[in-house]
């Protein structure tokens, strides 16, 4: 279970991201511009809405994925480390969630309230866009990826996570630090922003990559264990 959904919430994430770029592919660049953002809604609602729903699709398998990595490094003594590995990859789940039914939820109503006024559908665009693309959203990324360098760490110690799978985990750890040292202050150079959004859709391939591996090692035992 934890293969194929870490597989799919992966799959599902890319869709996702791919969804994300929609916008500024098709012409809309400023996603932050109320009245461009009004206007892509307007357009193409379902866009709008797709985007919401693949990442409600991927929060719902992504607590599988997160529940069932627990039990195959449940093993580890002093259980506080998968405990709060565990909570950290409901919590992106939670967040991950919320933004998918803000996005759902939001183009009809935010297309009526425009009708009935301009400027009020571009405040409740705006409403959105920073509750969802600059709260929740990012909050549920950052808690993604230390979901996924905190099983690659736990994985490397116990051997319950392929090498290569945890080696790759240097991507999520990219985001959270860059994350991290970004907010604190202009500590970074510009050009590494471009290198935390590219730390996206990696965390979200290193998903993929922790399913596939996980069930490369499971035909590996089962052929082991016929064998013998």
């Amino acid at each position: 279970m934890a293969a194929v959904s870490a597989v799919i919430a992966g799959v599902l994430g890319l869709a996702w991201f791919a969804l994300l770029l929609a916008q500024p592919l098709m012409g809309f660049e400023d996603t932050d511009d109320p009245a461009v953002g009004v206007r892509f809604v307007r357009e193409h609602p379902q866009v709008f809405a797709q985007t919401g729903l693949v990442l409600l699709l991927m929060a719902l398998v992504l607590v599988v994925a997160v529940a069932s990595v627990a039990e195959l490094q449940g093993q580890l003594r002093p259980r506080w480390p998968v405990t709060a590995t565990r909570a950290t990859g409901m919590l992106a789940a939670v967040c991950l969630l919320v933004f998918g039914v803000m996005r759902i939820g939001a183009s009809g109503p935010l297309l009526h309230i425009a009708g009935l006024r301009e400027d009020w559908g571009e405040a409740a665009y705006l409403v959105v866009q920073m509750a969802g693309v600059q709260g929740v959203l990012p909050a549920g990324m950052l808690l993604l990826a230390v979901w996924a360098v905190g099983v690659s760490v736990m994985g490397l110690l116990q051997g319950t996570v392929p090498r290569v799978v945890c080696a790759l985990g240097v991507v999520p750890a990219i985001h959270v630090v860059g994350r991290l040292v970004g907010e604190a202050g202009d500590l970074l150079p510009g050009w590494t922003w471009f290198i935390v959004i590219v730390s996206i859709p990696g965390t979200l391939a290193w998903c993929i990559a922790l399913g596939v591996g996980l069930l490369v090692r499971l035909k590996r035992d089962v052929g082991r264990a016929a064998a013998a």
